[in-house]
Protein backbone atom coordinates (compact mmCIF):
# COMPACT_ATOMS: atom_id res chain seq x y z
CA UNK A 1 0.00 0.00 0.00
CA UNK A 2 3.29 2.26 0.98
CA UNK A 3 4.92 1.81 -2.18
CA UNK A 4 1.41 2.73 -4.16
CA UNK A 5 1.39 5.79 -2.45
CA UNK A 6 5.12 6.78 -2.79
CA UNK A 7 4.53 6.32 -6.25
CA UNK A 8 1.37 8.35 -6.10
CA UNK A 9 3.02 11.05 -4.54
CA UNK A 10 5.79 11.13 -6.75
CA UNK A 11 3.61 11.58 -9.72
CA UNK A 12 1.67 14.63 -7.64
CA UNK A 13 -1.21 12.37 -7.54
CA UNK A 14 -2.34 13.42 -4.25
CA UNK A 15 -5.85 12.71 -3.90
CA UNK A 16 -4.74 8.85 -4.74
CA UNK A 17 -1.64 8.88 -2.63
CA UNK A 18 -3.65 10.32 0.31
CA UNK A 19 -6.32 7.17 0.10
CA UNK A 20 -3.05 5.19 -0.10
CA UNK A 21 -1.59 6.00 2.82
CA UNK A 22 -4.17 5.42 5.09
CA UNK A 23 -4.80 2.10 3.91
CA UNK A 24 -1.48 2.02 4.85
CA UNK A 25 -2.45 3.29 8.63
CA UNK A 26 -5.27 0.93 8.88
CA UNK A 27 -2.91 -2.05 8.25
CA UNK A 28 -0.37 -0.19 10.81
CA UNK A 29 -1.13 2.30 12.73
CA UNK A 30 2.14 2.84 13.59
CA UNK A 31 3.97 3.17 10.67
CA UNK A 32 5.40 6.33 11.49
CA UNK A 33 7.33 6.97 7.95
CA UNK A 34 3.97 7.02 6.58
CA UNK A 35 2.37 9.24 9.05
CA UNK A 36 4.81 11.57 7.96
CA UNK A 37 4.50 10.87 4.60
CA UNK A 38 1.01 11.69 4.56
CA UNK A 39 1.60 14.90 6.92
CA UNK A 40 3.55 16.06 3.63
CA UNK A 41 0.84 15.30 1.28
CA UNK A 42 -1.50 17.34 3.31
CA UNK A 43 1.32 20.60 3.23
CA UNK A 44 1.03 20.34 -0.18
CA UNK A 45 -2.96 20.04 -0.51
CA UNK A 46 -3.13 22.59 1.99
CA UNK A 47 -5.23 20.64 4.44
CA UNK A 48 -2.87 22.38 6.98
CA UNK A 49 -4.93 20.65 10.26
CA UNK A 50 -4.60 17.48 8.63
CA UNK A 51 -1.12 17.86 8.33
CA UNK A 52 -0.90 19.02 12.11
CA UNK A 53 -2.28 15.63 13.25
CA UNK A 54 -0.81 13.19 11.04
CA UNK A 55 2.57 14.96 11.94
CA UNK A 56 1.89 14.85 15.68
CA UNK A 57 0.66 11.43 15.61
CA UNK A 58 4.64 10.56 13.73
CA UNK A 59 6.01 12.18 16.71
CA UNK A 60 4.12 10.69 19.66
CA UNK A 61 5.53 7.67 18.23
CA UNK A 62 9.21 9.28 17.95
CA UNK A 63 9.79 12.39 19.46
CA UNK A 64 13.36 12.92 18.04
CA UNK A 65 11.87 12.55 14.70
CA UNK A 66 13.78 15.70 12.72
CA UNK A 67 11.79 16.36 9.80
CA UNK A 68 8.79 15.31 11.28
CA UNK A 69 9.14 18.53 14.18
CA UNK A 70 10.27 20.44 11.03
CA UNK A 71 7.40 19.97 9.04
CA UNK A 72 4.80 20.26 11.69
CA UNK A 73 6.78 23.86 12.68
CA UNK A 74 5.86 24.66 8.67
CA UNK A 75 2.29 23.83 9.12
CA UNK A 76 1.79 25.64 12.50
CA UNK A 77 3.03 29.08 10.24
CA UNK A 78 0.40 28.51 7.84
CA UNK A 79 -2.17 28.25 10.10
CA UNK A 80 -0.72 31.38 11.39
CA UNK A 81 0.22 29.87 14.89
CA UNK A 82 3.43 30.97 14.99
CA UNK A 83 4.37 30.61 18.86
CA UNK A 84 3.67 27.62 18.19
CA UNK A 85 5.86 27.06 15.09
CA UNK A 86 8.92 28.85 16.83
CA UNK A 87 8.13 26.14 20.10
CA UNK A 88 8.56 23.23 17.34
CA UNK A 89 11.46 24.52 15.57
CA UNK A 90 12.88 24.73 19.46
CA UNK A 91 12.82 21.46 19.52
CA UNK A 92 14.39 20.56 16.65
CA UNK A 93 16.91 23.01 17.63
CA UNK A 94 17.44 20.53 20.79
CA UNK A 95 17.99 17.65 17.89
CA UNK A 96 20.15 19.65 15.31
CA UNK A 97 21.90 22.94 16.97
CA UNK A 98 23.66 24.11 14.28
CA UNK A 99 21.18 22.88 11.59
CA UNK A 100 21.29 26.43 9.52
CA UNK A 101 17.76 26.49 7.68
CA UNK A 102 16.34 26.02 11.53
CA UNK A 103 17.67 29.01 12.66
CA UNK A 104 17.01 30.88 10.12
CA UNK A 105 13.01 29.80 10.10
CA UNK A 106 13.45 31.21 13.81
CA UNK A 107 15.29 34.31 12.58
CA UNK A 108 13.11 35.26 10.12
CA UNK A 109 9.67 34.13 12.16
CA UNK A 110 11.17 36.38 15.44
CA UNK A 111 11.65 39.21 13.01
CA UNK A 112 8.59 39.27 10.59
CA UNK A 113 5.90 37.61 12.65
CA UNK A 114 6.71 38.03 16.38
CA UNK A 115 8.54 41.78 16.07
CA UNK A 116 11.15 39.49 18.68
CA UNK A 117 14.02 40.88 17.96
CA UNK A 118 15.87 40.16 20.78
CA UNK A 119 15.55 36.65 19.38
CA UNK A 120 15.81 37.39 16.23
CA UNK A 121 19.03 38.61 17.11
CA UNK A 122 20.51 35.33 18.16
CA UNK A 123 19.23 33.58 15.55
CA UNK A 124 20.46 35.86 12.98
CA UNK A 125 23.78 36.24 14.76
CA UNK A 126 23.82 31.78 14.90
CA UNK A 127 23.14 31.90 11.27
CA UNK A 128 26.50 34.31 10.65
CA UNK A 129 28.61 31.91 12.00
CA UNK A 130 27.21 29.03 10.68
CA UNK A 131 27.44 30.63 6.89
CA UNK A 132 29.59 34.13 7.28
CA UNK A 133 29.52 34.35 2.93
CA UNK A 134 25.65 35.07 3.64
CA UNK A 135 25.79 38.49 2.80
CA UNK A 136 21.80 39.04 3.71
CA UNK A 137 22.78 37.90 6.90
CA UNK A 138 24.11 40.91 7.47
CA UNK A 139 21.80 43.09 6.24
CA UNK A 140 18.64 41.58 8.17
CA UNK A 141 20.73 41.75 11.69
CA UNK A 142 21.38 45.34 10.61
CA UNK A 143 17.33 45.78 10.48
CA UNK A 144 17.41 43.83 13.80
CA UNK A 145 19.41 46.59 15.35
CA UNK A 146 17.74 49.17 14.16
CA UNK A 147 14.61 48.02 15.57
CA UNK A 148 16.17 47.19 18.98
CA UNK A 149 18.13 50.91 18.63
CA UNK A 150 21.07 49.60 18.56
CA UNK A 151 24.54 51.17 17.29
CA UNK A 152 26.04 48.99 15.29
CA UNK A 153 29.54 49.58 16.44
CA UNK A 154 28.25 48.37 20.17
CA UNK A 155 30.38 45.81 21.64
CA UNK A 156 29.29 42.33 20.13
CA UNK A 157 27.47 43.80 17.15
CA UNK A 158 28.30 41.98 13.83
CA UNK A 159 27.33 44.18 10.62
CA UNK A 160 29.33 43.60 7.97
CA UNK A 161 30.94 40.19 6.42
CA UNK A 162 34.69 39.74 7.34
CA UNK A 163 36.68 41.30 4.32
CA UNK A 164 39.46 38.24 3.44
CA UNK A 165 41.40 40.97 1.85
CA UNK A 166 41.81 43.26 4.69
CA UNK A 167 43.12 40.40 7.54
CA UNK A 168 41.58 41.54 11.38
CA UNK A 169 44.18 42.13 13.82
Amino acid sequence: MESLADLYFTINKFEKATVFYLKALEINPYAKITLYNLGIVYLKTTEHQKAVEAFEKAIKLDPEYFNALKYLSVAYCHQKKMTLSVETFKKCLLLQPDNFDINLELAMINFNNLDNYQEAEIYFKKCIELNSERKDLYKHLFSVYQRLKKHPNTPNTVVSPPNPKHPQH
